[in-house]
C-alpha cells in the first residue's frame, strides 16, 4: 500500500517505485487519504502512523472487518520510538524479508 507521507508522494511516484518490486505475489495499491496508515498503526500497536512497513500475509487472508488481519510476518523501517521492534527493522537483516516470503509461499504454493 503506497500512501502520501511526504509532499512528493503521488500515485505516479508510487507506480514508479512499485516497479522495484517485480513479483507477481505483490499487489500494489495507492491510498491517497493515508487512512490505511492509521489502520496499520492500530493493528500493530504503533504510536504513530504505520508507513515503511512490509506486511506478509498467507493466501486467502481477507480484511473483512474494522481491524485488518494480523500479518504472518512484518518488518519496518521505523524508529523504536514508534513502538516497533528493532530486530524487525529491515536494515538489521535486509534479506530476511525475502527469505520469509519464500518460506511462506514454499509451504503454501
Amino acid at each position: 500500500m503506497w500512501v502520501p507521507v511526504r509532499p512528493a508522494d503521488t500515485p505516479t511516484v508510487a507506480e514508479l517505485r512499485a516497479g522495484s518490486w517485480p513479483d507477481h505475489r505483490v499487489i500494489h495499491m495507492w491510498d491517497g487519504t493515508g487512512e490505511v496508515n492509521h489502520q496499520f498503526a492500530r493493528r500493530l500497536s504503533l504510536k504513530g502512523p504505520g508507513w515503511d512497513l512490509y506486511l506478509i500475509y498467507g493466501r486467502g487472508i481477507r480484511w473483512e472487518d474494522d481491524l485488518l488481519p494480523l500479518p504472518a510476518f512484518w518488518m519496518h523501517q521505523l524508529s523504536p520510538a514508534v513502538g516497533t521492534d528493532p530486530a524487525l527493522c529491515l536494515s538489521q537483516d535486509p534479506g530476511r524479508l525475502g527469505r520469509v516470503v519464500d518460506a511462506l509461499y514454499a509451504r503454501d504454493p
